[in-house]
């Protein structure tokens, strides 16, 4: 399919990273007439955490020229957020988590990552599953070769612009500079049901379930098509060492949720069986969004605890405001890169007040590790 020649194709830009930020550039990159390669390294189909978002999402998509008709079959509505922050009898029920936003949806993202995958391929980006495997500087270009189908085929590609959206978990290591400033150490641990005894409907069915316990939160709802999933989050250095430690840990944490253990009852079967997915939910950013004409977009420059149900479409909308800045070619030293630095500065911060406010929200356990950290 592609040349095996030491010949480099002329694009403008390379997107690192399929995921909505770097879906949404490249769709935004494309429209503005730029000739762009977006490139994933993953089948899609590994676990994706995102599970929830709110109405702002279809205004999001719009902007990108998408409309709700397309989209709509990787999402279904739902009645709102029960938050069980404070141990009350019963859980408040929200339009959204922790936010003004009404009308949520229940996602799931393996489709909707596809969806917008495919969308940017139908705008004749090239999309291809592939990953970087090096990356030069050379007279204002980027000189990219990249490895297709595990290896048996190659691409290379001169661009003005690369353009990184790996996620908050995975820089890419040919950055120039991929130095990152960390302010927590939260860590998820995903539970799905994986058994037809599983997936009864419950009340909570159709609602996100956030709950508070000594040492983190769990976050629970049914993706479209009834499959449940949980995510327990805490701290990685509070995580015992061991498995027969870890267990007990997850087990006390699973009865101190009451409606999380009482509605989502099947996680217990898969902590005995060890059936879960771990992975980093940091909250943090990149120490700067540009080096050379190598950007840097979505969580993979800023992530944020996953409390504020905002992730997707603040990673859109980063893809989408870095699309924009390349808009006009700008030259090296143009001030418009320090006024978006700031900007990105700025929503970081208010985010990070956000997150302070939303924690300190919960009294009970203000003296625990966890929640200590996060209350001042």
């Amino acid at each position: 399919m592609f040349a095996s020649d030491n010949t480099f194709k002329n694009f403008d830009a390379l997107v690192i990273g399929g995921g909505p930020a770097g879906s949404a550039c490249a769709i935004t990159l494309a429209q503005q007439g730029f000739r762009v390669v977006l490139i994933e390294k993953t089948e899609m189909q590994c676990l994706r955490i995102g599970e929830y978002i709110d109405a702002s999402i279809g205004t999001t998509l719009f902007h990108l020229g998408i409309k709700e008709s397309q989209w709509i079959a990787s999402a279904q509505r739902s009645t709102g957020v029960a938050v069980a922050w404070q141990q009350d009898a019963s859980p408040h029920i929200h339009q959204g988590v922790f936010n003004p936003f009404g009308g949520a949806w229940r996602l799931d993202r393996q489709k909707f990552d596809n969806f917008l995958f495919a969308h940017a391929g139908s705008l004749d980006v090239l999309c291809l599953q592939a990953r970087l495997q090096l990356a030069n500087y050379i007279d204002g270009k980027w000189h990219c070769t990249i490895n297709i189908n595990n290896n048996k085929e190659s691409l290379k590609v001169r661009v003005d612009y690369v353009i990184e959206a790996t996620g908050r978990a995975n820089p890419e290591n040919l950055a120039p500079c991929n130095k990152r400033i960390y302010f927590d150490k939260l860590f998820a641990m995903a539970f799905r049901a994986d058994a037809p005894g599983m997936l009864e409907t419950t009340v909570l069915s159709e609602l996100l379930l956030l709950e508070a316990t000594t040492q983190g939160w769990w976050y629970s709802t049914h993706l479209p098509g009834k499959q449940p999933i949980s995510v327990f989050l805490t701290d990685l250095d509070l995580l015992p060492r061991g498995t027969p430690a870890l267990k007990q840990f997850l087990y006390s944490q699973l009865k101190a949720a009451n409606l999380t253990n009482e509605h989502y009852c099947w996680v217990k079967d898969q902590i005995d069986a060890v059936n879960w997915s771990g992975f980093n939910a940091h909250t943090g950013m990149r120490k700067t969004f540009m080096s050379n004409n190598w950007f840097v977009t979505g969580d993979a420059l800023m992530s944020m605890d996953p409390l504020r149900g905002q992730g997707i479409p603040d990673a859109i909308d980063s893809g989408v405001q870095i699309a924009k800045l390349l808009a006009n070619r700008p030259s090296k030293n143009d001030p418009i890169f320090i006024a978006t630095a700031e900007s990105f500065n700025a929503i970081f911060n208010e985010r990070l007040l956000e997150r302070t406010e939303a924690y300190a929200s919960q009294p009970l356990y203000a003296g625990n590790a966890f929640w200590k950290r996060r209350q001042h």
